[in-house]
């Protein structure tokens, strides 16, 4: 006799964060935001009183706002194209007239 298992369906969390991560390269707090959204959308589907529902999709807002996740660009990959605008600028530095050759 065969017996066949059946593959358990991914929660609605499980898919959105499998989602994510597809698509952007998250840090550890990013990660640990991601793992409360999916948590909280978890939960969400278990919930059957408005008005806990209510609270807990403000929670969920709340928490996907924190990713950022609309823009495009977690904020570690804001942060980076920050650092390395910052290190082009400081690498055109050119002395000013008050920085002239060191009287030696």
């Amino acid at each position: 006799m065969t017996t066949t298992r059946r593959r358990r369906t991914p929660s609605r969390g499980e898919r959105f964060k499998r989602a994510v991560l597809e698509r952007f390269e998250l840090d550890p707090a990013e990660l640990e935001l991601l793992d409360e959204a999916a948590a909280t959308l978890d939960l969400i589907e278990r919930l059957e009183d408005p008005r806990e529902l209510r609270l807990q999709r403000d929670v969920l807002r709340r928490l996907v706002a924190a990713l950022n996740l609309e823009g495009g660009e977690t904020s570690s990959e804001v942060r980076a194209k920050a650092r390395r605008a910052a290190r082009a600028r400081w690498a055109r530095v050119v002395p000013g007239p008050w920085e002239g050759p060191a009287d030696g």
